[in-house]
């Protein structure tokens, strides 16, 4: 099972959980990116899914807003680096929905940890 981040609007998150090609959980939290790791951590929790249970992280690298992807591609590096755990970055520019964006898309985890970069699509302040 991987986890799915994705937040290219400056004040939602979209957690989500990935088993095979379809994302099987899905949490949308209205919140400010220093609210994003609290909002992961309750929604591993209400879905009884602890960090030890993913093997890899997918995370939307852009377009969207700077901060809140700069945000969430730290947070999946930084699970990936302290779990051994692959992380696949997706960029969504139709800004389809999580589910789709899964079911249509083909993941392919690197073998091993490799740090991702967001992607902007305007100039980082």
């Amino acid at each position: 099972m991987m986890l799915f981040l994705s937040a290219q609007d400056i004040n939602q998150l979209i957690v989500g959980l990935i088993d095979g090609h379809s994302l099987v959980q899905e949490k949308k939290a209205e919140c400010d990116p220093e609210g994003f790791l609290a909002e992961i951590d309750k929604a591993l929790a209400e879905w009884k899914t602890s960090f030890d249970q993913v093997d890899g992280v997918v995370v939307v690298q852009g377009p969207g807003s700077p901060t809140s992807l700069r945000v969430t591609v730290t947070i999946a590096n930084t699970i990936g680096f302290v779990n051994k755990i692959p992380v696949v970055g997706l960029t969504n520019p139709d800004r389809v929905a999580a589910a789709d964006l899964i079911a249509t898309t083909k993941i392919k985890p690197p073998d091993k940890f490799k740090p991702l970069s967001p992607e902007y699509d305007r100039p980082a302040v």
